[in-house]
């Protein structure tokens, strides 16, 4: 709107509004459609009388065109993901500043034609952008479902035996990851064989010395996203014992004497004794090696029956054991 006010004459006024030789108006004020860049607008104001006029111009720029763009350095990623959006905005006008509304809820501002980033989490989102010229001029765009946050996935699994006995630390490891991983890449030491494995459901093959191990495993999904799980899988010791139920001491060097097999345990804390069917105390020993040769006071005691029992701790901690049992005597 365009409007003139005049003063002083004698009589009403007259107005005729031209633009190129052209009127376009005759009254105090016009509404106008520029249709150029720049566009003069001339006014003569006069009397009815007809005094001499007057006259005047203003010059009305029309704001030039304003092509909001915007260029996202990736349209997806692992959430939460950080986009970076360069602000493409085309025109000839200068940009005051920029309001960015992204579809999680989150808005920002920046300065002129600046760059912003944003953090997405899970989900697909779209970005509204309204750019202010420096007339105050606003100017709006929407860019639906441009970016998308991928699910990440969840590494899960189960190690059996575990703990494992050094006698056989061999184990399997199950994964219970999510069912769209497409990649398993297990990790451990390299004492263990293998050290490496890609399969879904591996084995391992631990040395046999008690310890700790740790575990890995790195899952990937369709999206190219990664998680991760340590877990520590335990090589405990174990105590076995063999011990013959029977053996025959009648001097013809064969199963002659008796003696028990033991591992696992603290060989300096060992009391093996054996009882007659009368609880009399008949053998004893503090060594694992220990062998009875069946007798009793110098003599091979009678046919029959005879109580054991051993005392004993573990190799690697403080755990004790007894066991129980009886050995036939057969001459």
């Amino acid at each position: 709107r365009l409007a003139v006010k005049a003063i002083g004459g004698s009589s009403p006024y007259t107005y005729q509004w031209m633009l190129n030789g052209n009127v376009v108006g005759n009254t105090d004020s016009v509404y106008v459609v520029p249709n150029a860049p720049s566009n003069a607008y001339y006014v003569i104001v006069g009397e009815l009388c007809g005094s001499p006029t007057t006259s005047d111009t203003v010059e009305v720029d029309f704001p030039s065109p304003v092509n909001i763009g915007i260029l996202p350095d990736t349209i997806g990623g692992c959430a939460p993901v950080t986009i970076g959006f360069d602000n493409t905005t085309n025109t000839n006008e200068g940009v005051d500043h920029t309001i960015w509304t992204f579809s999680d809820g989150e808005n920002a501002q920046t300065q002129g034609l600046d760059s912003i980033a944003h953090e997405f989490g899970v989900g697909v989102y779209g970005v509204k952008m309204e750019v202010v010229t420096n007339r105050g001029c606003h100017y709006v765009q929407n860019f639906p479902d441009l970016i998308e946050g991928y699910n990440l996935p969840e590494a899960s699994f189960y190690v059996t035996p575990n703990p494992a006995s050094v006698i056989e630390p061999r184990v399997r490891a199950y994964s219970q990851s999510d069912p769209d991983i497409i990649a398993y890449k297990w990790y451990t030491d390299s004492t263990v064989k293998p050290f490496y494995s890609s399969l879904q459901n591996p084995t391992f093959n631990y040395p046999n010395e008690v310890g700790e191990h740790n575990l890995m495993l790195v899952v990937e999904n369709s999206h190219q996203c990664f998680d991760t799980l340590v877990k520590i899988v335990k090589i405990q010791n174990e105590v076995l014992l063999f011990a013959p139920n029977t053996f025959t001491p009648d001097g013809d060097k064969f199963n002659g004497t008796w003696s028990v097999s033991i591992t696992g345990i603290n060989i300096y804390n060992f009391h093996l004794q054996i009882y007659n069917r009368w609880g009399e105390l008949i053998f004893e020993s503090f060594d694992p090696s220990g062998v009875w040769d069946g007798t009793y006071g110098g003599k091979i005691v009678p046919d029959g029956t005879y109580i054991w029992h051993i005392r004993t701790e573990d190799a690697i901690n403080d755990n004790k054991y007894e066991f129980k049992g009886t050995v036939n005597v057969i001459r």
